[in-house]
């Protein structure tokens, strides 16, 4: 998979590549969240998915979108869709996230949850 990272260099490449948003990275209080990307080139979409192209970059759009909302039924029915037709390229980031989806299910997030990926600190001791 390739991934950049921030929207305006997601939004320098659409010219020239299917871009297909992941997570968002919340690092630092202090500093602004930074959004990844995955970045899908021509070489990397075979001649039968090329007509659904646009359709199901828009259905990753409402995943993403329903992800945050916590709309996690709807959720589920667009990874059904999603992952046999982005294949390899996308199934890792879609397994993450049907996981995560699964376990918001089984245990309900608090009223302040957020879709942001705020990484672990790491001791330095």
């Amino acid at each position: 998979m390739n991934v950049i990272f921030g929207e305006e260099n997601a939004n320098a490449a659409k010219e020239r590549f299917t871009i297909l948003e992941l997570d968002t990275f919340d690092y630092d209080s202090a500093a602004d969240p930074v959004t990844a990307y995955c970045v899908i080139g021509a070489g990397q979409t075979t001649l039968d998915k090329i007509p659904r192209l646009g359709e199901m970059g828009e259905l990753h759009e409402q995943l993403m979108k329903n992800y945050k909302a916590q709309n996690w039924d709807l959720c589920q029915q667009l990874l059904e869709h999603l992952m046999p037709y982005w294949g390899d390229e996308m199934s890792e980031f879609y397994n993450i996230l049907l996981r995560r989806i699964n376990t918001n299910i089984d245990h309900p997030v608090a009223d302040d949850w957020s879709s942001m990926v705020r990484p672990r600190s790491r001791n330095t001791t």
